[in-house]
């Protein structure tokens, strides 16, 4: 079973404090956008916020079994689930880990940034 960090705590609470409110100009989706963009310590914590929403029996296989919203989707699952794992090992991702998080989909957004309406939640839910 993988144990999430002490500080997870703060990456989570620290990824949704960076989500604006209301009256900013930038949407949540494109504050997370460029977040992913441009920040390598944003993108590792935001791997382990997911990573943390994923099912143990999700984590032990690398792969999506539940379909509950939560965590990573079925292809991004295998790679994703080790990305997190090195991290909690105590290692930081390699170039190439972080050009698969942030390589652009069809749309032209980064791969990990498909996830910004669970840090939505996050964030809503931490707020109440």
């Amino acid at each position: 079973m993988q144990v999430i960090p002490d500080n997870f705590q703060s990456y989570s609470g620290s990824l949704t404090s960076s989500l604006p409110q209301k009256h900013d100009q930038q949407s949540p989706e494109e504050l997370i956008v460029n977040l992913v963009q441009c920040n390598r310590e944003y993108v590792e914590c935001y791997l382990l916020f997911l990573f943390h929403k994923q099912e143990d029996d999700e984590k032990a296989r690398h792969k999506t079994i539940h379909r509950n919203g939560v965590g990573f989707n079925a292809v991004d699952a295998s790679i994703f689930t080790s990305m997190a794992e090195r991290l909690l090992s105590g290692h930081s991702l390699s170039s190439d880990e972080l050009a698969a998080c942030c390589e652009p989909m069809k749309n032209g957004k980064p791969r990990l940034a498909k996830y910004w309406r669970q840090l939505l939640k996050a964030q809503n839910e931490r707020l109440q």
